[in-house]
């Protein structure tokens, strides 16, 4: 009967509590008790205080009451709504994707299955670069020694560095202007004028962040005016596909009667950054009707890359007709 007397009189402080002003109330767990004694006359097995306690921990309401030690047999401690949600080092955890938005465009905003939110960076966002990879020369390695001869007909000469047709995975690659290098007819070196370099005033250059086609042009002239020039063409190109991932549990039961809710999903392209409503979904569980329902869910981008499909399997049980 110990045990059955401690439970009930734990019950009977929080009834008295309840009327006590917000000020006095604890967020300190109660510990609890499975299996309480109870009899016909005392249903709930409670032991109600002999006195009205005018303060949570009042004397009068220990000499009823007392909390087991933490090693008791048989009790556990109850949820504290204080510290239900955090992980051991006391970061915030979360329960869905939404509570792990930091605000930030350009980072993906995901609750992990452990609880925890991550929020990795997006290399694009809206068509505009998010990340600054380290610079490499998309046509591969260092620069080549370049050997002038002399032009007997008198005109410049211009030497591009790397492919003039050039193609960058949107989204992947970082443009690094690989540059040209100039001379006139006795080989003295020309000074080389950039358009669309992204290193010039006139234009940005090629956007990594959005599929096109882009033109970078290199014109140089020689002290009697006499020009030479050369465009580059810089495809951005889009040929990985999206990933996404779902929601919730990927086999779901459902008690029959109730509606289904979607759990919902999350998607992301390298190229166009969050395209979650993209995910087209086929099937949908009737929560009134018994049986193992299939909802499928399939996304392609905008470059037509298909991401590989995913299901979900819902049954719904304990029809009662």
């Amino acid at each position: 009967m110990t045990k059955r007397t401690v439970v009930g009189a734990i019950a009977g402080a929080l009834v008295a509590l309840g009327a006590l002003p917000a000020a006095a109330h604890t967020r300190t767990p109660w510990e609890t008790q499975q299996g309480l004694e109870v009899s016909s006359e005392n249903p709930l097995g409670l032991l109600p205080f002999t006195c009205t306690p005018s303060r949570n921990g009042a004397a009068c309401g220990l000499s009823v009451a007392a909390i087991p030690s933490s090693g008791a047999e048989g009790w556990t401690a109850a949820p504290d709504p204080d510290t239900s949600g955090l992980d051991t080092l006391g970061e915030q955890g979360c329960e869905s994707d939404a509570s792990c938005d930091d605000d930030n465009p350009c980072t993906a905003d995901i609750c992990t299955p452990e609880g925890t939110c991550s929020n990795p960076l997006l290399a694009c966002y809206n068509g505009q670069p998010c990340l600054e990879p380290t610079p490499t020369l998309t046509s591969g390695g260092a620069l080549p020694t370049l050997g002038c001869t002399p032009n007997a007909n008198g005109q410049p000469t211009l030497e591009v560095n790397g492919d003039l047709n050039m193609t960058l995975e949107c989204g992947q690659d970082v443009w690094v202007d690989p540059g040209a290098r100039a001379y006139d007819a006795t080989c003295s070196p020309l000074t080389v004028r950039t358009y669309n370099s992204g290193n010039d005033a006139y234009g940005p250059g090629p956007n990594t962040c959005a599929e096109g086609t882009y033109s970078v042009q290199y014109i140089a002239w020689d002290a009697r005016g006499r020009t030479v020039s050369a465009i580059r063409s810089v495809k951005v190109d889009d040929t990985q596909p999206p990933t996404f991932r779902l929601k919730g549990a990927t086999h779901m039961t459902l008690q029959c009667g109730n509606g289904y809710v979607e759990p919902g999903w999350e998607a992301s392209d390298a190229c166009y950054g969050n395209i979650t409503p993209e995910v087209k979904v086929f099937g949908y569980p009737n929560g009134w009707v018994a049986g193992t329902y299939t909802v499928t869910y399939t996304l392609t981008d905008s470059g037509g890359n298909s991401a590989p499909t995913l299901t979900r399997t819902v049954d719904v049980v304990n029809c009662p007709w």
